[in-house]
């Protein structure tokens, strides 16, 4: 190793401040999507469902669920969840729905929903007030979910969010002090 420098022989290595730079900015740029993806997953939405028909409201002052009710019946919430699981998901928000998709969508929801409380209504001794409640929180459920679809508007979010990270003014993004996106507030 002396030999060949002292030959005039040197091996280049990268910049290690680079490479620390694009890692940082991957770390950063990962924690940016699962931020954004926790906050609007459906699946949480599911399990906060799951949670409100058994009963429970969620206190943000001391960040827990609190039992205030008595549930609906088990079989009941069951059903309504597996109805529920597909239309909240991944896929169908990040899809890129037309209205005419969203409105077919919640026909059916609709349908279901008033012929599954119609059909299990006198089985289960549920009243009128419950009935209402659980139809409720399906449609504002499955329509926020769906509206969030309509054209690709949650997927552009996501993709916007991916990019933020190339944008900032690193030094391996190729803004450096040169990138003056910070200037639009002076």
């Amino acid at each position: 190793m002396v030999n060949e420098q002292s030959q005039g022989q040197s091996q280049e290595y990268p910049p290690m401040q680079s490479q620390r730079e694009d890692v940082y900015e991957k770390v950063g740029q990962e924690q940016r999507v699962s931020s954004f993806l926790s906050q609007t997953s459906p699946s949480k939405s599911l399990e906060n469902i799951d949670y409100i028909l058994k009963g429970f409201i969620y206190s943000s002052r001391e960040q827990e669920w609190k039992k205030v009710a008595q549930g609906i019946p088990e079989r009941v919430r069951l059903d309504f969840l597996q109805v529920m699981t597909p239309t909240l998901s991944d896929d169908v928000r990040m899809t890129n729905l037309e209205p005419e998709d969203i409105n077919g969508i919640m026909k059916f929801v609709i349908e279901w929903a008033v012929d599954y409380l119609d059909d299990i209504s006198d089985e289960e001794d549920l009243t009128e007030p419950q009935m209402t409640k659980i139809y409720m929180i399906l449609l504002k459920s499955v329509f926020y979910t769906l509206k969030r679809g309509l054209n690709r508007t949650e997927a552009y979010d996501l993709f916007d969010s991916l990019r933020l990270g190339e944008n900032m003014g690193t030094p391996s993004s190729g803004g450096g002090s040169e990138n003056k996106w910070w200037q639009i507030w002076k």
